[in-house]
C-alpha cells in the first residue's frame, strides 16, 4: 500500500479551532494527521498521511483524485503522471481551509 500526503494550511485562531477543522476534514476522507503546527503567516499548518486504497498505479492516482475532490475543487495536476502527482487548490467545500497540497508518488 502506498500513502498520499498532503500539506493543509488552516485558517485557525488556535490549536482547538484548527484541529476542529481537521475533525471537519475527516469527514471527508480517512486521513491521519502527522504534525500540526503554526504557520508563518498566520492560522496552522498540517501534514496529513492519506492511506490509498487501490492496488495498480492507475487506481492509485483515481483513488488521489476522488479524495481529493472530496474536500476540494479547483484542483491544478501537475506532474509527471507516470511517476508522480502534485495537486493544489484553494478551493474547499470544508470551512476554515486555505490552502492544500496532495503529493502521491508512485513506488516501483
Amino acid at each position: 500500500m502506498v500513502d498520499a500526503y498532503i500539506r493543509l494550511i488552516l485558517d485557525a485562531g488556535n490549536e482547538e479551532k484548527a484541529r476542529a477543522v481537521l475533525g471537519r476534514f475527516n469527514d471527508f476522507v480517512e486521513a491521519v494527521v502527522l504534525d500540526l503546527k503554526p504557520h508563518r503567516d498566520g492560522g496552522f499548518e498540517a501534514s496529513v498521511k492519506l492511506p490509498v486504497v487501490a492496488e495498480t498505479w492507475p487506481e492509485q492516482v483515481v483513488f488521489a483524485i476522488r479524495s481529493a475532490q472530496a474536500f476540494g475543487y479547483g484542483w491544478a495536476l501537475s506532474g509527471n503522471v507516470a511517476e508522480a502527482i502534485d495537486m493544489t487548490t484553494r478551493e474547499f467545500k470544508i470551512p476554515g481551509l486555505r490552502f492544500a497540497w496532495l503529493t502521491l508518488e508512485r513506488s516501483h
